[in-house]
């Protein structure tokens, strides 16, 4: 694989931010330097992709090639990024290579737009930051709750590069996630605060652990049946069981019509808990 030079101090790999500016036309490519202030692009562990304020207009960025890199971060007012892969997806995806516990995706308090990652992902730990991350513990939200402002689409695969499929997804701050992919990864999936609307049935494998906290919520589409081993609410595990939401946006177990006023699930699909 062709890779810049990985930047190293005593041994050890130091993190580079590249920020991109490329905005001349509405469908541009990763791997082109022009594209990247630093003259050169991101394709290494620890690398630091910088999207913010640089485009005039929506823009799709092709990946022609495998690209290797720890985080993403966007920072876009007002314009809206896709990136995808250009011809077979497998030979062109984003894998996050990190020696830091988890690899990121941000979207930080200036981010306003929705972006898209409809290439393949694969990670061993992904975290996806939004507002409101940065004061606010995973058990308690400030008074009100900060409304979502953006929206981050994951339309591809999102697979481990390691042996154990331990890839896991994890959503912290005050953002919208939507994924639709046929994934494949153990987990676990979190979600502390905002919203992760699941498309598929695909979208959460089989045999993932699903925990979520509030204020985050999970929005499961019409039609669509998540089947996880373990289901956590707040800490407190719920047996095994069919769960699904109404239209009071309470929690109910369909199978003995309990019901939690929780309001963390909504949608039309179910959870089938099968520990």
């Amino acid at each position: 694989m062709n890779l810049y030079p990985l930047p190293v101090v005593n041994g050890v790999p130091r993190p580079k931010i590249y920020n991109w500016i490329g905005k001349s036309a509405d469908i541009l490519y990763w791997d082109d330097p022009n594209n990247w202030a630093e003259g050169e692009y991101p394709n290494h562990p620890e690398a630091t992709a910088m999207f913010k304020d640089a485009i005039d207009r929506d823009v799709t960025i092709l990946l022609r090639k495998d690209i290797q890199l720890a985080n993403i971060w966007f920072s876009e007012s007002t314009h809206s990024y896709t990136i995808d892969s250009e011809g077979n997806p497998e030979n062109a995806k984003l894998t996050f290579m990190t020696g830091q516990q988890l690899a990121n995706i941000t979207l930080d308090d200036d981010n306003r737009a929705t972006h898209t990652i409809n290439a393949m992902i694969l990670h061993s730990c992904k975290k996806l930051w939004g507002p409101g991350w940065r004061t606010v513990s995973p058990s308690a939200a400030p008074d009100p709750i900060p409304e979502n402002v953006s929206k981050l689409r994951l339309g591809g695969k999102i697979a481990n590069y390691k042996e154990a499929p331990r890839a896991s997804l994890n959503i912290d701050g005050y953002i919208d996630v939507e994924i639709s992919g046929s994934n494949e990864f153990i987990g676990p999936v979190v979600v502390n605060r905002g919203s992760l609307q699941v498309k598929s049935s695909e979208s959460i494998p089989s045999g993932t652990s699903l925990l979520l906290y509030s204020p985050g919520k999970l929005i499961i589409d019409d039609g669509v049946v998540v089947n996880v081993k373990r289901l956590s609410i707040n800490g407190n595990d719920l047996p095994n069981g069919t769960y699904g939401s109404d239209t009071v946006k309470t929690f109910t177990l369909v199978s003995d019509n309990q019901t939690s006023n929780t309001g963390l699930v909504q949608g039309a699909g179910k959870i089938v808990v099968s520990g």
